[in-house]
């Protein structure tokens, strides 16, 4: 069975109320927003590599005590496809921290923010198929946007680069191995 082909998932019969679900999300975009100036921050104190690793160590200790059942039952195959997607993970990081480094807190937050256009571009790219004009309408907006509040493509700069890349990359993370190779090249065993 494909990891992709599960059963749907069961949806909740209650409602939570719109106030907190709007305040959840408040929350996580202000999280998620000041990051950039305390990661710009702290790369007044240390390398950029001393940060990806503290990141990556910390959240590995986390998920390790977390999924400790789960960890022991991994297939060496899995092991290597996890090394795999995390190697590149971990360049992803790289890549983007340096660019913090080298661009405003700022241009960050808002250059990450046009990765949700590459999604569906990306999306029916790979399908073969022109997105609709709206798609395309809507994501030209957000570039003229994103543009003119970072100070227009005259002053993009490599760090901008550094940051703007990984996340293109990192859509493609949200599309199964599937969508890439034709079917039968590629399966995730359960």
């Amino acid at each position: 069975m494909d990891v992709f082909e599960s059963s749907p998932i069961p949806v909740r019969k209650t409602r939570t109320p719109s106030f907190s679900v709007d305040l959840a999300l408040l929350g996580v975009a202000f999280v998620w927003g000041a990051s950039y100036p305390v990661g710009k921050g702290a790369l007044f104190y240390a390398p950029v590599s001393i940060l990806v690793l503290y990141r990556f160590l910390i959240t590995t200790i986390i998920m390790a005590v977390a999924a400790r059942h789960e960890i022991a039952l991994v297939s060496w195959g899995d092991f290597i496809r996890g090394f795999a997607l995390g190697t590149i993970l971990f360049c992803i990081f790289i890549a983007e921290t340096y660019g913090v480094a080298s661009t405003s807190a700022m241009n960050t937050a808002l250059i990450i923010s046009l990765c949700v256009i590459f999604t569906p571009i990306i999306d029916y790219g790979l399908s073969r198929r022109l997105p609709p004009t709206g798609i395309l309408a809507s994501a030209a907006i957000a570039c003229i946007g994103v543009g003119i509040l970072t100070g227009g493509i005259s002053r993009f700069s490599p760090g901008d680069a550094l940051v703007l890349g990984p996340r293109f990359c990192e859509r493609l993370w949200s599309f199964p191995p599937n969508a890439f190779w034709p079917a039968g090249r590629f399966h995730l065993q359960p």
